[in-house]
């Protein structure tokens, strides 16, 4: 009796091929995989750094406008211009407003009091109020008259917006707009 032929190795050859292939197309996947991870994680970092240097980019500008604008509130402070506000003062002084001279009518409103936003230095927080007049001037000379006792005020008084009508063109009779931002620091 014969005993059947020995099973040649191509059977063992193509699982050896098999695995191979395998194993290989595993370490492409996993490099594959792993390569999608690092370049996320690069890009990742990429973002935060920029994000970092646009942080660092802004400070630097806001130390140097700090440096540069510093002894200019100083000025203002020594000089009285940057100071609480004092509301009463105001309001006597807006109600002064109608009695000056060449002042037809004269019709003041004082808003509420909001923190600046701008990059001030740290140790002068200011805020602003808008003042909203509303006037008729005989002639439009009696402006600055009319606008003086204002000066007197802690702060600065810095004009925003101003509009002025003619009533008639044989009188200088003349009605206008104003509003102006009252800029003083806050007591914290």
């Amino acid at each position: 009796m014969k005993w059947p032929a020995r099973p040649t190795g191509l059977p063992w050859r193509c699982l050896l091929v098999a695995l191979s292939l395998a194993l290989g197309l595993g370490i492409v996947w996993a490099g594959w995989r792993h390569w999608r991870v690092a370049d996320a994680r690069l890009s990742q970092q990429r973002t935060l750094a920029a994000h970092a240097q646009a942080q660092q980019a802004a400070l630097q500008q806001r130390q140097q406008q700090h440096e540069h604008d510093t002894p200019l509130w100083h000025t203002l402070r020594q000089r009285g211009w940057l100071a609480p506000e004092n509301r009463l003062a105001a309001l006597d002084i807006l109600a002064q407003l109608p009695r000056q001279p060449g002042v037809q009518h004269a019709r003041a409103q004082l808003g509420p009091r909001q923190r600046l936003s701008w990059p001030w230095p740290p140790d002068a927080p200011l805020a602003h109020s808008l003042l909203h007049i509303q006037l008729r001037l005989s002639h439009p000379r009696h402006l600055a008259d009319m606008l003086a006792p204002l000066a007197s005020l802690p702060g600065l008084m810095l004009p925003t917006a101003c509009q002025w009508r003619r009533q008639a063109t044989d009188d200088d009779t003349v009605d206008g707009e104003c509003e102006l931002a009252w800029i003083s620091q806050t007591n914290e």
